[in-house]
């Protein structure tokens, strides 16, 4: 009765998932204990540490020179701790094999421990040690990531010198491999680490074509060894080309120089990290926004949700963007580039004194952050979504820029194109170079094309919000209705609207007559994934044995759109607010474990972990032929 065979194979993951929101990672050398006056005082130290990574909202930290006994104490605080942050480590055991001073941590109410890995660095005198540690870990927007923890030798031993200097050297070189061979996944590297005594691997490292220093990143310093007298020994690196960014950069000063209270006698190197993974495409825009283009996709949000313009109101908003940026949100404004239609582009704008982005706000710096924070903006700040939730910031006066007398209410009441184009750049964008017969044609060409129209291509529909990690409801949602049931919702899986839709119009066509005729798992991948694509495996039972220890989650707090996994081979699609797709029927969840199917729980799944890919079905009397219906 609970089976659900299905033989077609699917997609394997290509991807990080959604984009997530930005966060704080952190190097750290904690210094070991030992016999002088300052190492002796681990136990006061430690908690200094904790609290200055705490402070600062650092979610992940590579750190190093953790002796057994500090790994011990950070068990004891961390058990007792409670807030927002609270750390979990990796690797776990204090006594060989298995042990390292070089450990990561990472808070556990943000993220999802995936695997450890300990590789061979060189130590003291060329030796091989397994003190290289990689931990991979999952956001909860789906996104995974490595975080990997290091220690080169020092030149403080006799007659080590000469060997330890080519240790670096040679470790170097290997973290290059590394940061190569985990490109292949498409799943960003974060190395930290203290590389000791001199600047050999940071000239290494820096200035190549797939990693980066954060300070470098931050700073937007490219070249070979370029800061090698600013950034000392404790680093930072991550990926190129990634969809990866960092926008700030911070070096605490030791407790030893008598600069700060952070327990140690290093700096605490900080930076804040967005991993923007499907979020953004090669140019560096949403796709999580319908429309086939940027364009399309920005007059979309300006006519739905609380903007609510007419086609006449967002095309001469757009039609302004058209003229300043080609709605491009890493164009920087380079009046000399005759290479560019729309001049040279970044990512990160720090330090950017010409206009940058959709309106191309200027300075960039500091225009653009002070903006992305008072209008509430998330995600990466260089893609389309947060801009466009930037823009419409301004225009309600979060933060006022030009005039700051933009008024929506006013706004809506223009019914001229001319006119709409005329308010929007006296009011917001305030052009040196007024262009505005440009300005009006990119209006008008947005009337023609998309004017009276819904955009065919549906990502997640963003009508009502523009950030990719947004969790709010959407009337389908609400359609659907709350149930009964145990589980907690806390957050969603990608695309969850288009797999609402889906399960509405399979409940309608269906009625409830596929439920109990054991295609479960044929039925459940087909209607999330919107085709009639199978799942990869031939019972239900199999994808979760395969992935549960991976992906899986054995508990009740799950994401709307998930798998929900029994015994008994059984497998549904949860909805949220305790409601489930069983057998392309909805019921309350409670259904499957109380007095309908008496089933015992095994957990969940969010299947853009298993590489699965959602689009919406759009006549649901097409399914009928597909496998299971």
């Amino acid at each position: 009765m609970y089976t659900g065979n299905s033989s077609n194979s699917c997609a394997q993951p290509t991807t990080t998932g959604e984009c997530g929101e930005a966060f704080n990672i952190a190097s750290f050398n904690i210094l070991h204990t030992g016999n002088d006056a300052f190492e002796s005082k681990w136990r006061e130290r430690l908690p200094k540490s904790l609290k200055t990574l705490k402070d600062n909202q650092v979610q992940v930290a590579g750190l190093q020179e953790v002796r057994p006994e500090q790994h011990n104490l950070l068990v004891e605080i961390e058990g007792k701790a409670s807030g927002d942050i609270v750390y979990d480590r990796w690797p776990t055991k204090t006594r060989h094999p298995g042990f390292s001073p070089n450990i990561v941590i990472w808070n556990k109410n943000k993220f999802t421990f995936v695997s450890g890995e300990q590789r061979n660095l060189k130590y003291d005198n060329g030796e091989d040690t397994d003190h290289l540690i990689i931990v991979k870990l999952r956001d909860s927007g789906g996104n995974m990531f490595y975080v990997a923890s290091i220690h080169d030798p020092a030149n403080v031993r006799p007659g080590s010198t000469a060997l330890n200097k080519q240790s670096r050297i040679d470790n170097a070189n290997n973290y290059k491999k590394i940061f190569s061979e985990l490109s292949s996944e498409k799943t960003p590297l974060f190395l930290t680490g203290d590389f000791n005594s001199d600047s050999d691997g940071y000239c290494i490292l820096s200035g190549g074509e797939s990693i980066q220093n954060v300070y470098d990143a931050v700073n937007n310093i490219n070249g070979k060894c370029k800061s090698k007298n600013k950034v000392g020994i404790d680093h930072i690196y991550m990926p190129k080309g990634q969809a990866v960014t960092a926008t700030e950069y911070k070096a605490i000063q030791s407790e030893k120089s008598g600069k700060s209270k952070n327990g140690s006698d290093h700096p605490t190197i900080i930076a804040t990290i967005s991993l923007t993974g499907n979020c953004k495409s090669s140019q560096g825009d949403s796709n999580n926004l319908p429309g086939e283009d940027n364009q399309e996709r920005a007059f979309y949000y300006f006519r739905t949700g609380d903007r609510n313009f007419s086609d006449i109101g967002a095309a001469g908003i757009v039609g302004n963007m058209i003229h300043e940026s080609g709605v491009d949100p890493l164009n920087v404004q380079n009046n000399t580039s005759s290479s560019r239609k729309y001049g040279e582009r970044t990512a990160n704008p720090k330090g950017i004194t010409a206009g940058w982005g959709l309106i191309q706000w200027t300075p960039a710096d500091p225009k653009v952050f002070n903006t992305y924070k008072d209008s509430g903006a998330s995600g990466d700040i260089s893609s389309l979504g947060a801009q466009l939730h930037m823009v419409w910031g301004n225009m309600q006066g979060k933060p006022p820029i030009t005039s700051g007398k933009f008024n929506p209410n006013e706004y809506r009441k223009i019914t001229d194109l001319n006119k709409a184009m005329l308010y929007f750049e006296r009011h917001i964008e305030g052009a040196g170079v007024k262009a505005f017969s440009s300005r009006l044609k990119g209006a008008n060409d947005l009337i023609e094309k998309f004017g009276g129209k819904t955009p065919t291509s549906m990502g997640v529909d963003e009508a009502l919000t523009v950030s990719c990690n947004d969790s709010s409801s959407s009337s389908i949602d609400q359609d659907i209705g709350t149930g009964e049931g145990s589980f907690t919702d806390t957050g969603e899986v990608k695309n969850l609207q288009t797999i609402l839709s889906n399960a509405k119009k399979v409940n309608q066509e269906y009625k409830g007559s596929l439920e109990g005729d054991g295609w479960c798992l044929a039925i459940s991948a087909r209607v999330w994934m919107g085709s009639n694509t199978g799942s990869g495996y031939n019972r239900a039972i199999d994808v979760w044995e395969a992935n549960k220890d991976s992906i899986g989650h054995p508990n009740k707090k799950i994401k709307k759109g998930a798998l929900v996994f029994y015994k008994r081979n059984h497998v549904a699609i949860y909805l949220g607010n305790n409601k489930v797709l069983n057998d392309g029927f909805i019921r309350n969840a409670n259904f499957l474990e109380g007095k309908g199917w008496n089933l015992d729980y095994q957990g969940w799944i969010d299947p853009n972990d298993m590489g699965w890919k959602s689009k919406q079905i759009n006549n649901a009397s097409s399914t009928r032929g597909w496998s299971g219906f």
